[in-house]
């Protein structure tokens, strides 16, 4: 059976529930709630300058309400940083990609036109090698041949700037021959007829 005792509550917690009504009545719904209203599902209302919502008002316990809405600010602010600066990250890198790959073409035209001098080059010197090879035969042929032509009476001295007018024919159809002595013999070397010799 009840005494009919009413429990009278003291002055500051009459404060307190009367500063929760008010917020409750005139206050805005956070929408980062507290730690308290967050875990029993209520609302948390805040109603400046108090800087406890209603529920922790009325109760008399600490409130991390705000300092939760400022670290969330604080994080968004962060990631729309870091958004930034990945952005200008992904550009960065697709010039340096377009810059890479300008290069590396280049680098493979210049390596194609090196091998192509370097064949081009060993065929010219080739073809040199062989002109000269080829030059050098056809002198020695002609060589060959103006030996072969001359004989006694043919040659002309004169195309020479000689004057052998009024000597004896028999001696320009003579050359010495070699001495099959060894130098220093006293035997004279003996001579033959310049058309032996040339046949010889």
């Amino acid at each position: 059976m009840s005494s009919g005792r009413v429990t009278k509550r003291s002055p500051k917690t009459e404060n307190r529930q009367s500063n929760a009504a008010f917020i409750d009545r005139h206050g805005t719904e956070s929408s980062m709630p507290c730690t308290y209203c967050f875990k029993n599902n209520k609302p948390c209302r805040f109603l400046p300058p108090a800087t406890k919502c209603s529920e922790c008002t009325r109760r008399g316990r600490s409130c991390d309400g705000q300092s939760v809405a400022s670290a969330l600010t604080r994080l968004l602010a962060e990631q729309e940083k870091v958004d930034e600066q990945e952005t200008a990250a992904e550009e960065e890198l697709f010039i340096l990609q377009t810059k890479l790959q300008t290069a590396v073409g280049r680098l493979a035209r210049l390596r194609k036109q090196k091998r192509f001098l370097k064949s081009r080059g060993a065929d010219l010197f080739r073809q040199n090698v062989a002109s000269l090879e080829e030059q050098e035969r056809r002198e020695e042929s002609g060589v060959v041949a103006d030996l072969q032509e001359w004989a006694p009476g043919v040659m002309d001295w004169s195309s020479l700037g000689l004057d052998l007018e009024g000597l004896d024919p028999d001696l320009l159809s003579i050359a010495p021959e070699v001495p099959e002595n060894p130098p220093g013999s006293p035997q004279a070397p003996r001579y033959i007829p310049l058309s032996r010799s040339l046949s010889t």
